[in-house]
């Protein structure tokens, strides 16, 4: 079995296992989320996958903010806060991982913690101040060096995916920030 970054620009982006099944089939399996899709090839599993993910959180019961950071040259994180309509309390998960094309399931870390009611409302504050289901999709914008910042939302039946490249302000680069800050952990240069 090998553990890959999964980067996808419409679909899935994530850690994943792939591995051969039965039958020769490609089983790829989100370490994030736990979804699991096969196919012939390595390409359908993930085209699968990219299905199976988007179709999952927009189906899930609690609301989801996700937040992942690409950084062409650093290593790669998510971050992803889950809760229950209430708004009461939360589960805020972070995945890191070194930036090389394959390594050991080991290198996977991940960081767990509850938060309150607080900061989900903060959160749900700076995604209406901001328009963020207003937004457009994706932003055509690229550099030299820099990273993807990636928000995907599901906020009872809205949901939204937006990608921008290297962002200094708006919604994508505020929800990021804010969850890069509530980690009390060194992630590293962002940018």
């Amino acid at each position: 079995m090998l553990t890959y970054i999964l980067e996808h620009k419409n679909g899935f982006n994530g850690i994943v296992n792939i591995e051969r099944g039965m039958d020769d089939q490609c089983i790829v399996t989100s370490i994030e989320d736990n979804i699991t899709s096969q196919g012939k090839t390595i390409k359908e599993a993930i085209e699968n996958l990219n299905t199976c993910y988007t179709e999952n959180i927009k189906k899930k019961k609690n609301n989801v903010i996700k937040f992942i950071y690409d950084c062409f040259f650093h290593d790669y994180f998510s971050i992803k806060i889950e809760w229950n309509e209430d708004n009461q309390c939360g589960e805020y998960v972070l995945y890191t991982t070194p930036r090389h094309g394959s390594f050991e399931k080991d290198d996977v870390k991940h960081y767990k913690k509850q938060i309150g009611e607080k900061h989900i409302k903060e959160l749900l504050l700076m995604m209406d101040k901001y328009k963020y289901f207003d937004e457009s999709n994706y932003i055509e914008r690229l550099g030299l060096d820099g990273s993807f910042w990636t928000t995907e939302i599901k906020i009872n039946n809205k949901y939204k995916k937006l990608t921008i490249w290297s962002p200094n302000d708006g919604i994508v680069y505020l929800i990021g920030k804010y969850l890069i800050d509530l980690s009390e952990i060194d992630l590293g240069k962002i940018y």
